[in-house]
């Protein structure tokens, strides 16, 4: 009785478990069909919804806090800076630094302060002055403010850290003259690495130049000071190797146009310095074609002597000043020779500039310098030009610049 009992128990129990287990197999397999691919896309979709998320509040649209208008004004003065005065080198190349100049349209003082400044001139200089200020006023208008442009700059960048790249902003003087122009500035773009390393790179070049020592880092943050003396020192007229360095010409092109500079105002006193005179005027004459044709008797003979105008000498050199600023013969240094030389040399510009009011992300060229043969710093330009395309090519020129200026590009 005992004996069957249990069996029995053991046969209910068996078909128990066995109808668990059929259940537990069918409700699987049920979930892994239905419940389940329906769970692994919604986790799918929630994965990207936060992800995306995530990455619009780590990449926003920096133009967002703009206006239509301010945008368009951003638009035009970028377009002048990046793709008319070579900023885009500075960007996304190997161009320390460019600069251009700035003034405000809309300004009511600049005119009659112009007037007042050129009245005050020498006649011989007035006229040429107001030749120059009559042929800017010819030149055609740009579609938006330009300096409304640098205030919609300003907007981002009081929302935006730029790290890497730095604004210099100075104001200008009338040429020969402590008075300023009212609302107008130079404005230089500075990428604070390529600049640096420049620094670093020709310390001594530099240090000539601002006649002092410095930390070359430490000088490219000091730029943002308008009133820094090691900055006004580098970018007086008279140091044109640093300057050329700065403005990435390259070393050899920076030094062959110091040379044609200090030909071109041979009364200065960089120029008595940087050449030996007349040592070598016969050497250099017999080395030069036109040495060739001006024959030994033209070496031979004193500055002060030649007949200019029979050997035409002026006509032949271009960077020779006929009558410089009223020196006597006996004043002018002997570097006509030096400059015949300089003449016969390939010096040529590496391109012609864009058209202004023209310049877009698909017509622009590379920095304009005069180089000379064998220097690879036009092919390195013409490289980066080539990927700077690319990284405009049917984008948003202001986001994309701006993405750049802020580091998250």
């Amino acid at each position: 009785m005992h004996a069957a009992d249990s069996f029995a128990r053991a046969q209910t129990t068996g078909k128990i478990n066995t109808n668990k287990k059929f259940l537990s197999m069918i409700f699987f397999t049920f979930l892994k069909k239905s419940i389940l691919p329906i769970l692994f896309q919604t986790l799918f979709m929630v994965t990207i919804f936060f992800s995306t998320g995530c990455r619009s509040k780590k990449h926003p649209l920096i133009s967002a806090c703009l206006t239509a208008e301010e945008k368009a004004d951003l638009e035009c003065f970028f377009r002048f800076l990046i793709f008319e005065n070579y900023g885009a080198f500075v960007l996304f190349g190997s161009k320390p630094l460019c600069q251009t100049h700035l003034s405000d349209e809309e300004s009511t003082e600049i005119k009659p302060a112009f007037q007042k400044w050129v009245s005050s001139l020498p006649d011989d200089r007035r006229a040429a002055i107001e030749v120059a200020i009559n042929k800017a006023h010819a030149a055609p208008e740009p579609e938006h403010n330009l300096y409304r442009g640098w205030g919609a700059l300003e907007k981002v960048r009081r929302n935006f850290k730029m790290g890497n790249f730095i604004f210099r902003l100075t104001p200008v003087y009338f040429l020969d003259s402590d008075e300023l122009i009212p609302d107008t500035y130079d404005l230089t773009l500075i990428n604070i690495q390529q600049t640096a390393l420049v620094l670093a790179e020709n310390y001594e070049i530099f240090k000539a130049a601002a006649g002092m020592d410095f930390d070359p880092l430490q000088a490219v943050f000091e730029a943002q000071n308008s009133d820094s003396i090691f900055w006004k020192n580098v970018f007086s007229m008279q140091n044109h190797v640093a300057k050329g360095l700065l403005f990435g010409f390259g070393i050899k092109n920076s030094i062959f146009f110091n040379w044609c500079e200090l030909v071109d105002h041979p009364i200065s006193s960089n120029a008595q310095q940087a050449f030996a005179l007349d040592d070598y005027r016969e050497d250099i004459l017999k080395y030069t074609p036109i040495g060739h044709k001006l024959g030994i008797w033209a070496a031979q003979k004193p500055r002060d002597s030649i007949d200019r105008k029979r050997i035409n000498i002026d006509n032949m050199n271009p960077f020779a000043t006929p009558e410089p600023r009223g020196a006597s013969a006996a004043q002018i240094p002997s570097l006509w020779p030096i400059g015949l030389y300089l003449q016969n040399h390939s010096f040529e510009l590496s391109t012609a500039p864009v058209e202004f009011g023209k310049g877009s992300s698909s017509n622009f060229t590379i920095p304009m310098f005069r180089t000379i043969i064998e220097d690879d710093t036009v092919e390195k330009y013409t490289k980066e030009k080539t990927a700077i395309e690319k990284t405009y090519d049917g984008h948003d020129v202001v986001e994309v610049t701006l993405r750049r200026l802020v580091g998250l590009y």
